[in-house]
Parts: C-alpha cells; sequence; structure tokens
C-alpha cells in the first residue's frame, strides 16, 4: 500500500512513478534493501531500477552501503 501511494505521489509531481515505489520499498523495508531486490519485489526492469535508485541516490532520499565481507 505504502509503495503505491509514493508512486501515486511521484506520478503526480510528474516523476516517474518507479522513483515512489523504491522510495516505498526501501521506507517499509526494515533490511537494507539491494538492487535485485528493487528489480524482483517491484517486478521492475533494470533499467527503471537502476535509474530510479541513482536518482533517489542523488537527490539525498537513499544512501549506499557496502555488504559486509563474507
Amino acid at each position: 500500500m505504502i509503495v503505491e501511494f509514493f508512486g501515486d505521489v511521484c506520478h503526480a509531481l510528474s516523476f516517474p512513478r518507479s522513483y515512489g515505489q523504491i522510495y516505498g520499498f526501501a521506507y517499509v523495508s526494515p533490511d537494507p534493501i539491494c538492487f535485485e531486490d528493487v528489480v524482483e519485489r517491484l517486478c521492475l526492469s533494470k533499467g527503471a531500477a537502476s535509474q530510479g535508485l541513482r536518482w533517489l541516490k542523488a537527490a539525498g532520499a537513499l544512501i549506499s552501503r557496502r555488504p559486509p565481507d563474507g
């Protein structure tokens, strides 16, 4: 529900709906999300996911974290 809400808000503001969906997904996720999570869980193309994540990072809405060395 939150994912759709943020998607609708972005769409209403003339941004791609996927930007809001990604932000909403990150907002409700109890754990850090990764690129593959975004593509699989939101059914986005790799291009849309990459562009959305890059835009949200540049806007300061998301931060990058490197996974711990295993």
